[in-house]
């Protein structure tokens, strides 16, 4: 899967990979390295609500997949 990381309300609202298996984990890591959101069978579904605008680094392992590490902004205005 590759992934649209860009999220700025114009672009991309939410973090997204196209091919995503049934069986996958998200972890998102903010610049200090501390874990801002982790979730189990991810949908494409989250809008970083709550986050401020910077550098984030994401981990996505699932079954059948490469673990993907990269690193994103999130920037609103």
């Amino acid at each position: 899967p590759g992934a649209e990381v860009r999220i700025d309300g114009t672009i991309n609202d939410y973090l997204v990979f196209e091919g995503l298996p049934d069986e996958n984990t998200l972890i998102v890591f903010d610049s200090k390295g501390s874990i801002v959101y982790k979730t189990d069978n991810y949908r494409n579904n989250w809008n970083a609500e709550g986050l401020e605008d910077g550098y984030y680094m994401y981990v996505l392992e699932g079954k059948g997949i490469k673990t993907l590490k990269e690193t994103f902004v999130i920037k609103r205005k």
